[in-house]
């Protein structure tokens, strides 16, 4: 009898390790996610910041202005992910047209525009890092035991 009630006990306390160590998975992974869209959205502020900087001081074409004008606007009235994700969509055409540009540009606006470059490319990084820990959390939240846990967080 004895033996069966120190069993139970055992099988117990392997029980709450693991359903503890799945519900510290989950939460790492939420937290992660969190502060992987909190520097995409940093490095998004940035890349605008610069854009700004160089629609101050380049002179583009009137309809390219307008393009930059409206693609700054937008993401400045961007408020939710969506909205903040449609305006860095917008950029990527607007970066092809910076390249078309890059020539015509002086000294300051193509250390702006290798800033802007940069950050397009740390920003990617970012974004498959976000797309990876959203993908894992997915996963992890459909798998048992951790999608009976995933209702407590």
């Amino acid at each position: 009898m004895l033996g069966v009630l120190f069993f139970l006990l055992i099988v117990a306390v392997i029980a709450i390790i693991i359903a503890v160590a799945l519900y510290n998975k989950l939460v790492y992974l939420r937290i992660s996610r969190e502060n992987s869209m909190q520097q995409i959205t940093t490095k998004l502020t940035a890349q605008f910041t610069y854009l700004q900087q160089l629609s101050d001081s380049y002179q583009f074409a009137e309809k390219d202005r307008k393009k930059l004008s409206a693609l700054l606007t937008r993401r400045q009235k961007a408020h939710t992910l969506q909205e903040r994700i449609t305006a860095a969509n917008t950029l990527e055409q607007l970066f092809d047209l910076l390249q078309n540009e890059q020539t015509k540009m002086s000294n300051q606006e193509q250390g702006i525009y290798k800033k802007i470059a940069a950050l397009r490319d740390t920003l990617q990084e970012e974004k498959r890092y976000f797309n990876h820990l959203t993908k894992e959390r997915n996963a992890r939240l459909q798998m048992f035991p951790t999608n009976m846990l995933a209702q407590l967080i």
